[in-house]
């Protein structure tokens, strides 16, 4: 059985192993596992990062169950202002082609759960854009691999 550390782990090295970039962000993204700032990333960009803010426990009956694992996953790219984030967009969406690609061990059991946000995340001097989305990731438990044995 797999843990939610296990499912977390395998998504930060996939991302970093296969996310690629495919339109105007020129360089392979940084993959950041927490909650991070653009203040904490020092001009490391573009930047995926994800964070696991709860689980969702469907049922344990018999030692069997489902974990619905929920993840914030976001990003930033540079931008060239509030009307036009070409860069931001095609980040936002290079990580959903991943998701449901072959290049994600959890393809099959992932789920987008949320609407796309872009945001403004920077003063206009420096735009850098935004992007937020949520998943949900089906993780399938027992009673013995609840603490991660």
């Amino acid at each position: 059985m797999l843990t939610i550390n296990t499912i977390l782990e395998t998504l930060k090295s996939e991302m970093e192993d296969k996310l690629d970039p495919s339109g105007d962000y020129a360089k392979r993204p940084v993959v950041k596992h927490g909650y991070y700032t653009l203040r904490d990333l020092k001009g490391q960009l573009p930047a995926v990062c994800f964070i696991c803010y709860g689980e969702d426990l469907e049922e344990l009956m018999d030692d069997d169950g489902i974990s619905w694992i929920q993840v914030m996953i976001y990003g930033f790219a540079a931008s060239d202002g509030i009307e036009n984030k070409v860069d931001i967009k095609e980040l936002a969406h290079d990580v959903m082609y991943f998701l449901y690609s072959d290049d994600f061990t959890y393809s099959d059991d992932t789920y987008i759960t949320s609407n796309i946000s872009y945001l403004e995340a920077s003063p206009p001097d420096k735009p850098v854009g935004q992007f937020v989305f949520n998943i949900k990731i089906k993780d399938e438990i027992t009673y013995s691999t609840l603490r991660g044995d």
